[in-house]
């Protein structure tokens, strides 16, 4: 399997850095649901607050990454067969997907820096990340509003996503789908 994306493949880093992502993601989605709605008692929310903005800026870092990747080694171009629409669709959706997940970062980080009681952002309690701004209960409360209010717009691109890969994969029938896929590729293991 090659590193870099060919016009027809994605690499393997890509690849990875896709799947990562969307792991970290989904983790993102599901703890952030869990530690709001769910955990109970004020040290296990803490941790697990620590945990979401940990993995927040792992993310954060994995996007900027995987957007300059993509700044130099473009993906595969998309089959002759997909309509104008659909190409236009997938660029649209695409650059919503980026720019989604990383308006929800920032509004995360933005959240924990203006929030009235300032607790550091320890990745993984190794590297304390600076707050943006100083602490703020007006810019607290937009941002976390567009922190929830990004959440469900993130998950809703997310599922369109998923839909249009099934869909080119089971209805059209063409390798989009296996060109993401870990070990899959045009016509077989890529």
């Amino acid at each position: 399997m090659q590193w870099r994306n060919t016009t027809g493949q994605w690499g393997a880093l890509p690849k990875g850095q896709h799947w990562l992502g969307a792991a970290l993601i989904l983790a993102m989605l599901y703890l952030g649901y869990d530690m709001t709605h769910w955990i109970a008692g004020s040290a296990a929310r803490f941790d697990a607050y620590q945990l979401h903005k940990s993995i927040g800026f792992c993310l954060l870092a994995l996007t900027l990454l995987r957007g300059l990747w993509l700044l130099c080694d473009p993906g595969p171009v998309l089959p002759e067969s997909i309509p104008a629409w659909e190409r236009r669709a997938s660029l649209i959706g695409h650059g919503t997907l980026y720019a989604l997940v990383f308006a929800m970062l920032l509004s995360g980080w933005l959240m924990v820096s203006a929030a009235p009681l300032p607790v550091p952002s320890r990745v993984f309690g190794l590297v304390t990340v600076p707050n943006l701004v100083r602490p703020n209960a007006a810019l607290f409360t937009w941002s976390k509003t567009a922190h929830e209010l990004l959440s469900q717009l993130l998950m809703t691109a997310i599922i369109l996503h998923v839909i249009a890969a099934l869909k080119h994969h089971f209805i059209d029938g063409n390798d989009i789908l296996k060109r993401i896929l870990p070990f899959g590729g045009p016509g077989g293991a890529g």
